[in-house]
């Protein structure tokens, strides 16, 4: 038989007055006032980060326009370029500005040797030796390396990325730990960590070959990446350079690849890639008026050009503008 348990009058008096009192609480209370001023003020702080930000404002109407009409006048013009994808990007804010095909999966040339350099960065110290063996044989561009030539980390790196050598690529590659392949693994691993969505290597001096491809919004964001970086910063700006052996005797000069350094004033790099399924690819970032963009071309025909008219069209239809929180929806 169950027990059964009866609350005498006293204790019933004594239990509403308690659900009385908690009724009450919970009507009356309000939360502390730093709970409602506080997400204003670190949203406030988190725009001023970002400012300015990039508006659409073309400068024939000076106003901003609605989204369907930025579509079909982004659409207009990149219709007029060869490059079948194209990604810009606001390099402080990573803004996308004009995009055409950014996700399709294309073959990324020699831009691979991006990726290669943020591995090296990664594997060696920039003063690290590294000696030639067979890599003087790769097939492709190179900075001209001779076999048993042994030459600083930091003298490849300008070889890989300023005269895009196929045989830098691979002496780096070729001095990890587990070789070639490890070599590789970890630029695909990099590739992950960076979320590059459409990237996938199997070489690292970015010759054509089953499996290797990489999006122009993907490579948008492996080159804001390397220019993060102080020291492959410095080398994809470089026009002309020479480096040496570690002996001093053998000396390879090199020329940048991207015709762009040097000629059209705010170029600060970054990388050119051609072979014959990528078509021209061209990774550029440009500094103008105090603002930064980073830009993106694939399978075109004339890659300097087109760049070109990229950044004039950018700069004739954005303003960057700064934004507080009252602005936030």
């Amino acid at each position: 038989m169950n027990d059964v348990y009866l609350l005498r009058s006293d204790q019933w008096v004594s239990g509403v007055i308690l659900l009385a009192g908690v009724g009450l609480l919970v009507l009356t209370w309000q939360p502390p006032a730093q709970s409602v001023v506080e997400p204003l003020r670190v949203a406030k702080l988190e725009l001023q980060a970002l400012n300015p930000v990039p508006i659409f404002t073309p400068l024939l109407t000076g106003v901003a326009t609605s989204s369907a009409e930025v579509a079909r006048m982004q659409a207009a013009f990149t219709a007029t370029l060869s490059a079948e994808a194209i990604y810009v990007m606001d390099v402080p804010t990573a803004s996308v500005l004009v995009a055409k095909e950014p996700a399709q999966f294309r073959s990324p040339a020699s831009t691979t040797k991006l990726m290669t350099a943020l591995v090296a960065m990664d594997l060696y110290a920039p003063n690290q030796v590294l000696t030639v063996v067979t890599e003087a044989k790769t097939e492709g561009a190179g900075m001209g390396l001779e076999t048993s030539e042994s030459l600083k980390v930091e003298d490849l790196l300008l070889g890989l990325l300023v005269q895009s050598g196929n045989d830098a690529a691979m002496v780096l590659a070729n001095n990890h730990p587990q070789g070639l392949a490890g070599f590789v693994m970890a630029m695909n691993a990099k590739a992950i960590e960076l979320g590059l969505e459409n990237t996938t290597y199997t070489n690292p001096a970015g010759l054509d070959g089953f499996g290797h491809l990489s999006s122009a919004r993907d490579l948008a964001i492996l080159g804001r990446e390397v220019m993060k970086n102080p020291v492959l910063q410095r080398t994809v700006q470089q026009k002309e350079v020479a480096v040496s052996d570690t002996t001093l005797v053998l000396t390879h000069a090199l020329k940048n690849t991207n015709e762009l350094l040097g000629i059209e004033p705010g170029v600060v790099g970054i990388k050119t890639g051609t072979t014959e399924l990528a078509g021209e690819v061209l990774i550029t970032q440009l500094q103008r008026d105090g603002r930064e963009i980073l830009v993106v071309v694939m399978g075109s025909q004339s890659r300097y050009f087109e760049t070109k008219n990229i950044y004039d069209w950018v700069f004739d239809h954005y303003s960057w503008k700064n934004l507080d929180s009252g602005t936030l929806k």
